[in-house]
């Protein structure tokens, strides 16, 4: 094994050694037993495949194209635009002190404690991208990403892949950035 600090293979080696480990057991699919974490993680994604499918027809039509309406209403009304509330350097200090510092980063991988300790002027740069987040209409596309991490449902038979429930963790910024948004 060599260690290189470029790689994190150092991290990754006293991590293995600091941490309790726990194996997931072979994962029993349609198409038999899978050992290997490839074969575990497609096994996975077709059970929320077959979990998580869209409604079958017939749709409603009349509800669809009133929604459609609707929506077309809202973006072609420009006075939206006019009336957002922005946010201020000191709002985001407040949303970033109530961050548990020892939640688990994102996608982004930024530590919550190291955006808890961000100096004055980095803020200020957070709140301007937040600011042009908002009068711009846009969400990044990093911060439309999301880890999905499977849980062991207590009491189930772990061999069966939905017997595990899945839980999305996604950037910090992008949480923070969805709670602005939404605040009237």
């Amino acid at each position: 094994m060599s260690l290189n600090q470029e790689d994190n293979s150092i991290y990754i080696a006293a991590r293995k050694f600091s941490r309790k480990y726990i194996q997931i057991p072979p994962i029993l699919d349609t198409d038999g037993i899978k050992y290997t974490a490839l074969g575990k993680s497609n096994a996975f994604k077709y059970s929320l495949e077959n979990l998580l499918q869209t409604n079958p027809e017939p749709y409603d039509d009349a509800h669809k194209d009133e929604v459609n309406r609707a929506i077309r209403r809202y973006i072609d009304n420009p006075k939206h635009s006019s009336n957002i509330k922005l946010t201020s350097p000191q709002e985001i200090l407040s949303l970033l002190k109530r961050i548990n510092p020892r939640k688990a980063t994102g996608p982004d991988g930024i530590p919550n404690k190291a955006l808890q300790q961000n100096p004055r002027n980095a803020i200020t740069f957070i709140t301007k991208i937040f600011k042009k987040c908002l009068l711009c209409k846009y969400f990044r596309t990093i911060w439309k990403t999301a880890y999905v991490l499977m849980f062991r449902k207590p009491g189930q038979n772990h061999k069966l892949p939905g017997n595990f429930r899945p839980k999305a963790s996604s950037a910090t910024l992008a949480k923070y950035s969805k709670k602005l948004s939404s605040q009237d």
